[in-house]
């Protein structure tokens, strides 16, 4: 019920680059699992 809420608030233009951009941003800059795993290392100050 909170996340409806909250979706409720939010542009359609900010649903959009949540949905599609990010994503498509990600597989962009770590295409492979892995890498995927490193960048999450790297974002929330896990491994360097």
């Amino acid at each position: 019920m909170e996340n409806k809420l909250l979706l409720e608030r939010v542009s359609n233009e900010q649903k959009r680059i949540v949905v599609e951009v990010i994503p498509k941003k990600l597989r962009e800059i770590a295409p492979r699992p892995a890498d995927k795993a490193g960048l999450g290392d790297k974002l929330y100050g896990g491994e360097k």
